[in-house]
């Protein structure tokens, strides 16, 4: 599994090579702009909707340092005016 760090590297590297591909593309294969860019987003669109998807759904995280604070201690936390 890859650290924090290293998957935050990953999805950086993917965002700055997108664009560079997408513009050599445009420029090495005489494209026009505004097809390039629209076919980028219908493309786009699905790719990120899945990525959100994976990280809202599969991501298993071990939550096992998140200690669970019981309602009594939370609410003798709160200030007394909101107590009341």
């Amino acid at each position: 599994m890859l650290s924090v760090a290293k998957k935050h590297l990953f999805i950086m590297l993917i965002c700055c090579l997108v664009p560079i591909i997408g513009l050599t593309a445009v420029f090495l294969f005489d494209l026009p702009a505004s097809r390039a860019f629209f076919y980028g987003m219908v493309l786009l669109c699905p790719l990120l909707h899945l990525l959100m998807m994976r990280s809202m759904i599969g991501g298993h995280h071990d939550h096992s340092q998140h200690k669970s604070i019981p309602l009594s201690d939370k609410l003798e936390s709160l200030p007394a005016d909101i107590q009341q």
